[in-house]
């Protein structure tokens, strides 16, 4: 598991370092500090780095060139030493993920009773724009799971570098007497032409559910969550895995015993 971490970081940093070396801000940083140490008068870094002695005789030119080349490869030092390995730990982990409740904005007008969901928001953090990734449920606690509806896949999506997009997870309506709300919570995700549509639902409650967010060449977020439901509202919070929390409460009663 760890060689395969470090094979998938040194990956990273390889094309965070061909990114940077091929990418325009190297371009222009290493332009600028090229210009600026050329234009230094009297700086003559071969000179003070013992590559060439003031008695030598070479074209007026050697000197600024030479030093513009140094600062080129001073700059080109910094990015695959410094910048590389940063872009490159943010591949592994690409991803800052909140859980949100509540009504969501939406390119739809609004409706008399807005839908209630539970969704994910998710920021890009790395450098690189990134496309395939994948939003799943991968399972729910009290599910009847005979029919092999876990995973569920919500949405497939991607994502430009610094942007931050919503995902609704699952959804219901409240609504004011005499209208009843729904009874039941509904899974966003891609229907089918079949019986059912391809529809999975949750009857009123609260539920441990466990979400997977995938992106090609990182490494997934497993979030435990819990969802919680009533006549009037719906949220939903992090949670530890419930393996976790049994194994905290079996050594709490063993402190108490």
């Amino acid at each position: 598991m760890r060689r395969r971490l470090w094979v998938k970081y040194l990956s990273h940093w390889l094309r965070a370092v061909i990114h940077d070396l091929t990418g325009a801000a190297f371009g222009w940083g290493a332009a600028i500090a090229a210009l600026f140490v050329a234009a230094i008068p009297g700086l003559n870094i071969p000179q003070k780095l013992g590559l060439m002695t003031g008695s030598e005789q070479l074209p007026w030119w050697f000197s600024p060139l030479a030093s513009a080349a140094f600062a080129i490869l001073i700059v080109a030092a910094f990015r695959i030493l410094f910048i590389a390995p940063y872009r490159a730990c943010r591949m592994l982990k690409p991803f800052r993920v909140k859980l949100i409740s509540g009504e969501i904005e939406t390119a739809y007008p609004k409706e008399r009773f807005e839908r209630q969901n539970v969704a994910v928001s998710i920021e890009n953090r790395s450098y690189r724009d990134l496309v395939n990734c994948t939003l799943y449920v991968t399972k729910v606690s009290g599910f009847n799971d005979d029919h092999h509806q876990f995973p569920r896949l919500i949405q497939e999506f991607s994502i430009q570098s610094g942007d931050t997009i919503v995902i609704p997870i699952l959804s219901r309506t409240l609504r004011t007497a005499p209208l009843q709300s729904d009874k039941h919570l509904t899974f966003h995700g891609p229907i089918a032409p079949v019986w059912n549509g391809n529809i999975v639902t949750l009857p009123i409650g609260s539920y441990d559910m466990e979400i997977r967010i995938g992106v090609p060449d990182g490494n997934a977020v497993l979030i435990p969550c819990m969802i919680q439901s009533d006549d009037s509202n719906l949220n939903i919070r992090r949670s530890v895995k419930p393996e976790l929390r049994e194994a905290i409460g079996r050594a709490l009663d063993d402190l108490v015993v």
